[in-house]
């Protein structure tokens, strides 16, 4: 087992130009372009922070991660986690195949002991940010009269 600098910087095999990190950035630019075109989505982190984060996120829960066994993850807001899961799990589902498809034609020793896209989901809810889904800025159309006309008589 690599330590992480040692891992970050390995060669991939066949291969005498690419390394560990390269790959990687494969898997960031497919999360980077999904955030940008999704409305309700953008990044908490400055894009240099964001590919650190996952980096280092990759290397503990799919390199050495240990447990075959999904770690239950506590999110800072439970309504917001439930959200974001139901509305944007089948995407990451999506990006996680797409990663582990990188990692397989790359010959990456990734997402071998632990191949659970929740690793995945909990991560990009860290560090993105989600609209509230029940957010209501009040420019209806309608004046404050008009509103509680329409409210009583609707």
């Amino acid at each position: 087992m690599l330590d992480y600098k040692d891992w970050i910087t390995e060669r991939i095999s066949y291969d005498d130009i690419l390394v560990t990190k390269d790959v990687l950035n494969m898997m960031v630019n497919k999360i980077y372009k999904y955030v940008k075109i999704t409305p309700e989505l953008e990044f908490d982190y400055h894009i240099s922070t964001f590919k650190e984060m996952f980096y280092k996120m990759i290397y503990q829960k799919y390199y050495i991660g240990k447990r075959s066994v999904y770690i239950p993850y506590i999110p800072y807001d439970e309504f917001m986690y439930e959200y974001f899961s139901m509305k944007f799990s089948d995407d990451i589902i999506d990006i996680h195949f797409f990663c582990k498809e990188l990692a397989k034609q790359y010959n990456l020793d990734i997402f071998v002991k632990v191949d659970c896209s929740l690793y995945l989901v909990d991560f990009i809810f860290d560090t993105v940010l989600t609209a509230d889904p029940y957010y209501d800025d009040g420019d209806d159309g309608l004046s404050e009269e008009e509103n509680i006309d329409y409210s009583i008589d609707g």
